[in-house]
């Protein structure tokens, strides 16, 4: 960690443009290694922990997503943007899941022997 610590902080920062997450992230990648012990070519050592920094980090990005204040809103949202906002997903999207998850529910109930669930 004190070859390569300040190095890949760095190299992470590149990615996540934000140099505490990648200073935890770096931890991150030093503790998988240190508890996996994945078999490692001689002298592959920084190549691979690059690698691996590389991968966490395009994986924390895809995950973290943009959140809105509630204190930045000076005036109450519509139902669709809020909920645009809030999950992601369009309000389409959020009918259609909505509707698998009510049918999905439906047939748990049916196996339970519970047929009068209505629609």
């Amino acid at each position: 960690m004190e070859k390569y610590g300040d190095p890949l902080t760095v190299y992470l920062d590149g990615y996540l443009h934000d140099i505490h997450e990648a200073e935890e992230l770096m931890l991150d990648v030093f503790a998988y290694l240190f508890t996996k012990k994945p078999r490692i070519r001689e002298g592959g050592f920084k190549a691979y922990l690059y690698k691996a920094a590389r991968h966490m980090a395009l994986r924390h990005k895809s995950k973290r997503r943009l959140m809105f204040s509630l204190d930045a809103l000076t005036e109450e949202p519509d139902g669709q943007q809020l909920a645009e906002e809030v999950t992601g997903k369009t309000v389409k999207q959020i009918t259609n899941l909505v509707y698998r998850g009510k049918e999905s529910l439906r047939k748990l109930l049916e196996r339970e022997g519970i047929t009068n669930a209505e629609p």
